[in-house]
Formats: structure tokens, C-alpha cells, sequence
């Protein structure tokens, strides 16, 4: 192994011969053939890999001790000592022969790593791909990373990037597991960020999305919390994804800052299929100060819910909630109007001698009305329009008349 510059120069075939192996690129025992080393395997964010479809349970407890052991283990191979340049810029140079580990040195375009005593500013170009599965966390110094498009990093351990970080249009980050990735400073994001499991998001200042940024939150565990050094202003114009986890969604926290809504791009989709609570208020983004503008409604989509359930999303003065209402009981029954007591008395006819409803009694009823009328005009001066005999809603075979001067009563035949 090489302990100095001057060595590694003045020595390329002992460097050769003594290269660090690539994480992973270990040999490991077969677990049903234990004497045997009988293959090699690269160790990435799952260091149980290393057992076979078919080892007893006891086994399988064994391999995943001899995995996390093995994955520290070659972890610890890479060296984090060497003294950098302040200031000079590093390109990720993917030299490192299918080793795209952050801690690989030959992954750097000078050969060292970033941020070890001084500031360096990182920059990933189109088709670089890097994986963080061993801590970076030596830092003493900060780092400044750019992913450019097309760019990629999958992070399942500690990531400390100490100063800013861009991530461009088309560039795409996965953390999973439970990595914690620290920005120190601003995180600008137009490109697709995707968080899962129990890991964590901490940016020291503030989270700007722009229109073109898509960020997904997986789960009800994941956490992304911005302004941790002071309060300020995050901002919102692109897409969030928010898969429920059983008990909610993971958060956004703003520390006290302030949130900006673009109410024209920004927006908002929620897969609810794996939410298993009932009507509950779930916070989506929390710990605001102040909230200036709003989604729009046309830019919120909630697929998933259970029978019985409905949702909506709500601006409240700390933040932006999904209101589930409903007690997750089926849909509710279909609202119906109640039945009139009695269909003859639908509305006052405005003449006795008009038949309301075809009907053998009414038909009955308009007759005795006409007698009626007849002999109410022939005995007082009220005008037969104040006869209301014709709005009689009963099949009885008397109807009675009153006027204010006088009462006349025609009865009719019971056969009627």
C-alpha cells in the first residue's frame, strides 16, 4: 500500500501490486460449505447478500453478523489521511475500475478526497454515477457539491457536505437506510430527490425547489428539516411525492423559516395506499413562520384512500396538512328526500271546479265542490273563489264548506 505521493510516483508497480480492494470484492465463506471460500461478491447497501437462497435461519443470522462485519470492514481499507489543496476543484473521474464509492480516492480527478483539511468543491458530470454506502463524515473542512445532469448518487450511509449543494436538472439522488446527509448551507434541487426508510435530510439554511425538482418521501419515517443553523426562507415550485407510510407521511420541517408556495407550479401528489389509520391530520410541511401563497387546488392530487375516507389539503398558520375525514367505515349513504304525507295535498288548486289529480274520489270531491259553490252563492255574497273545498286530501264521504257568513254541507252517498 502506498503511504505517500513520493512512493506511489517513484513505485507504480508496488502500487499495482498492493492496490486496495474495491468495497465488496471480498472473499466470504459459503455458509453451507463452511471450510470452502467459494465466492466473491460486491458488498453494497445490503451486506446480507452474502448468503445462499438456502441456509437455515441460523445460518442466515450468522452471514448478516459476518456481513456488517465484512462491510466495515472494507469500509475502514479506504484512506482518509491525506492533506488536500484549499480551494481546488475536484471532477469525479469514475476511475476507479466499477469501485464508484465516495471514500475511493481514484474517484476524484487529483486523487484525493474532498474536504479532509480544506474547502473543495465537487462537481459530478453527465453519467457519473456514486454510491455512499461507507460514512463520509471525515470532513474538517467543507465541501461544495454539484451534480450536473445526468449525474447520479445512491446514499445508504453518512454524508456530510459542508458547505452547498446543486443538484441540476437531470441529476438524480436515492437515500434510504437510515443515512443522514448534511447540508451545511443551501440545498437547490431541479432534479429528482427520492428519500425512504428512516433516513434524513438536514439543510442548515434553506431547501429551494425549483419547477422542475421532484421530491418523493417514502414512508412515514423519513425526515427532511431545513434551517437547523438559522431560520430562512425555503421555497416550493416544483413536484412533491408523498407515499404514506401506515401511520402518515414523512415530514418536512422548516426550523422556524419562513415557506414560499409558487402557486402556479407548485404541487403536490399523495399515494395514500398505505395509509391503514382513519380521520386524522397529517402534517406534510411543518414549523413555518409565515406562509406566503398556497397550492392550488387543480395542482393536488390524493389517490388511494380507503372506503369512507376523503381528503383535502390545508394551509394552517404553522404549515400545510392533508385533512383525512370520515370514519373509514365504507362510503357514506346516499342523501334521499322524504316522502310528502300525502300526495293529494301537493298545492291549492285556484278554481273548485279544476280536478288536481285523476282520482275517482277527487273526481267525486270536485263535484260536491260545484253543488257547493252554487249553493254558497245563492245564500251569501262572499264570491265562490274563497271556496277552498277543492284542496279536501281525505276520501271522506262529507265536505264541508265554511264562509264567513255562512255553512253549508253537502253529503254524498257512502257507494261513492
Amino acid at each position: 500500500r502506498c503511504h505517500s505521493q513520493h512512493i506511489c510516483n517513484s513505485a507504480p508497480s508496488r502500487r499495482r501490486q498492493h492496490h486496495r480492494p474495491r468495497i465488496g470484492s471480498v472473499s466470504v465463506l459459503n455458509l453451507q460449505q463452511p471450510n470452502h471460500l467459494t465466492m466473491h461478491l460486491r458488498l453494497g447497501a445490503l451486506a446480507a447478500a452474502i448468503l445462499s437462497t438456502s441456509a437455515t435461519p441460523h445460518h442466515q443470522e450468522e452471514g448478516s453478523i459476518i456481513g456488517r462485519e465484512l462491510a466495515a470492514s472494507a469500509c475502514s481499507t479506504y484512506d482518509t489521511l491525506h492533506e488536500t489543496t484549499s480551494g481546488i476543484t475536484l471532477l469525479w473521474s469514475n476511475a476507479a475500475d466499477g469501485d464508484t464509492e465516495w471514500l475511493n480516492k481514484a474517484n476524484y480527478n487529483y486523487g484525493y478526497l474532498p474536504g479532509i483539511h480544506k474547502f473543495n468543491k465537487v462537481i459530478m458530470a453527465v453519467n457519473d454515477v456514486g454510491t455512499v454506502s461507507c460514512d463520509a463524515t471525515y470532513m474538517n473542512a467543507n465541501v461544495y457539491l454539484e451534480m450536473r445532469s445526468g449525474a447520479t448518487l445512491d446514499v445508504t450511509a453518512n454524508l456530510d457536505v459542508g458547505d452547498a449543494f446543486f443538484l441540476k436538472t437531470n441529476a438524480a439522488l436515492t437515500q434510504s437506510g437510515s443515512s443522514i446527509l448534511t447540508v451545511g448551507k443551501n440545498l437547490y434541487l431541479a432534479a429528482t430527490y427520492s428519500i425512504a426508510d428512516t433516513a434524513q435530510l438536514s439543510v442548515g439554511l434553506y431547501l429551494y425547489m425549483a419547477s422542475n425538482a421532484k421530491l418523493t418521501i417514502v414512508g412515514d419515517s423519513a425526515s427532511i428539516t431545513a434551517s437547523t443553523v438559522t431560520p430562512t426562507n425555503s421555497q416550493v415550485h416544483g413536484v412533491i411525492n408523498y407515499v404514506l407510510g401506515p401511520s402518515g407521511a414523512g415530514v418536512i420541517n422548516l426550523g422556524g423559516g419562513e415557506l414560499t408556495i409558487g402557486s402556479t407550479t407548485a404541487k403536490i401528489n399523495i399515494d395514500a395506499s398505505g395509509y391503514t389509520g382513519g380521520a386524522n391530520s397529517i402534517p406534510l410541511i411543518n414549523q413555518c413562520s409565515t406562509i406566503a401563497g398556497s397550492f392550488n387546488p387543480a395542482n393536488i392530487v390524493i389517490n388511494g384512500l380507503a372506503a369512507g375516507l376523503s381528503g383535502s389539503v390545508v394551509s394552517k398558520s404553522d404549515g400545510v396538512y392533508l385533512e383525512l375525514t370520515g370514519g373509514g367505515g365504507g362510503p357514506p349513504s346516499p342523501t334521499t328526500s322524504s316522502p310528502t304525507a300525502n300526495p293529494t295535498t301537493a298545492s291549492p288548486t285556484p278554481s273548485p271546479t279544476r280536478s288536481p289529480i285523476q282520482s275517482p274520489v277527487v273526481t267525486t270531491t270536485t263535484q260536491a265542490t260545484t253543488t257547493t259553490a252554487q249553493t254558497t252563492t245563492a245564500q251569501t255574497t262572499t264570491p265562490a273563489t274563497t271556496t277552498t273545498t277543492a284542496q279536501t286530501t281525505t276520501p271522506a264521504t262529507t265536505t264541508t264548506t265554511t264562509t264567513p257568513a255562512t255553512t253549508t254541507t253537502t253529503t254524498t252517498p257512502a257507494t261513492t
